[in-house]
């Protein structure tokens, strides 16, 4: 609507970056929890479309509404989601999982760079836009790598 609103004044609406996330974790929205697929993809269009984490309230508290209590494929979606979010706030165009490391794709070096400074394991700058950050073994596990992005991407 925004985007429809500065089109007819004329004004160029700046395009929010999707953010890229490739981190292993399924985020389904189950069958047993949302029956309809015409409901399942009008959630998923509300996921994909938050544009930020008030949104992204709003539409965890309708689905509790309507459904009850969150599925755990509904709630990793809802979790990857405020993780597109936040990392859009530091200028992120992805995050990729690549075995121990996480692959950090960033559109300015020098936003970012402060996000990482006191980052867990070992954090390497390879050049203008990428960043690798490797991690033990214990952190690839789903709950735990959502809850040290969100962590890292909140600061």
């Amino acid at each position: 609507l925004k985007a429809a609103v500065e089109k007819l004044k004329g004004e160029e609406a700046p395009e929010e970056p999707y953010v890229h996330l490739e981190l292993g974790i399924a985020g389904l929205i189950d069958k047993s929890y949302v029956a309809s697929d015409r409901q399942r993809v009008e959630l998923y269009r509300r996921l994909v479309g938050a544009q930020t984490i008030e949104d992204l309230e709003q539409l965890e508290e309708d689905m509790k509404d309507m459904f009850g209590p969150l599925s755990r494929g509904t709630r990793a979606a809802v979790d990857l989601a405020e993780l597109r979010i936040l990392a859009a706030r530091w200028k992120i165009n992805s995050i990729i999982r690549d075995n121990f490391d996480l692959v950090f794709t960033v559109r300015e070096m020098n936003v970012v760079e402060p996000l990482f400074k006191d980052a867990p394991g070992t954090v390497r700058i390879v050049d203008a836009q990428t960043v690798y950050m490797r991690l033990g073994k214990s952190y690839f596990a789903a709950d735990t790598l959502l809850a040290v992005l969100r962590k890292l991407l909140k600061k």
